[in-house]
């Protein structure tokens, strides 16, 4: 228990401090598309390297489609009210609270803690490796969201309790999800996964790189997709 505490402290850190740099200083339209590249390069990489292989051995492809279909929906209707919420603030001309990120930034933090927690479950060596390449992950976050909270009419000290709020919320997904998974049938493992795999191509696809292409965008900026994905990758061939 007081590892698997100490190593959520890990992505906990990183987020809260990939989002007080873009706080101090708001980055520039092309560092902001090359924070959303990045940070996309890093989340696609958790799916393809952590959560694919283990919803693909499970063979339990009734559970992954029930799960995968219910994340699709969640994110739709997070999706769904920001825009409505979004044309209230333009009709208002406002810049108000960016819903649809936030929402799919919680839904990631959720799911990275559950991954934590499960990790830790089944090989301690594995769980500490998964965490640390997850702080990597909530550091680009962090950075992405804190530059998108930027952009609303929120103040830099609510987007820093926001921030904070969220990662702590990795830290007590880690924790619950550590006991859960020992009360919970082993079917449903591969559902919930299958869940958070759907929310974070979501993130990718749907909230930091559509943010990111209505930005400054060439060749290096794209390049940095690809960075990301590159150094998750070869830390986990490293463990």
């Amino acid at each position: 228990m007081q590892s698997i505490l100490l190593y959520a402290l890990v992505p906990f850190a990183t987020f809260i401090f990939g989002g007080f740099i873009a706080n101090i200083r708001q980055p520039s339209n092309t560092w902001h598309s090359i924070i959303q590249h990045f940070a996309a390069g890093v989340v696609f990489a958790v799916v393809a390297v952590d959560m694919l292989p283990e919803i693909s051995k499970s063979h339990q492809a009734l559970e992954v489609s029930i799960g995968f279909s219910i994340g699709v929906i969640l994110m739709l209707f997070i999706r769904a009210y920001a825009e409505k919420a979004e044309e209230k603030q333009h009709d208002a001309k406002q810049a108000g609270i960016p819903v649809a990120i936030l929402g799919a930034v919680a839904v990631d933090v959720i799911v990275d803690g559950f991954l934590i927690g499960v990790s830790f479950a089944a090989n301690e060596q594995a769980g500490q490796f998964l965490t640390i390449a997850l702080g990597l992950e909530m550091f680009s976050l962090g950075l992405a969201l804190s530059t998108s909270l930027s952009q609303s009419t929120i103040q830099r000290i609510n987007s820093m309790l926001i921030i904070t709020a969220l990662a702590s919320t990795v830290v007590a997904s880690a924790v619950a999800s550590h006991f859960i998974i020992h009360f919970i049938p082993a079917n449903s493992i591969p559902l919930l996964l299958a869940f958070g795999l759907a929310a974070l191509l979501y993130l990718v696809t749907e909230e930091l790189l559509h943010e990111a292409h209505q930005l400054p965008d060439n060749a290096y900026i794209t390049a940095t997709f690809f960075l990301g994905f590159l150094i998750f990758l070869i830390l986990s061939m490293l463990h």
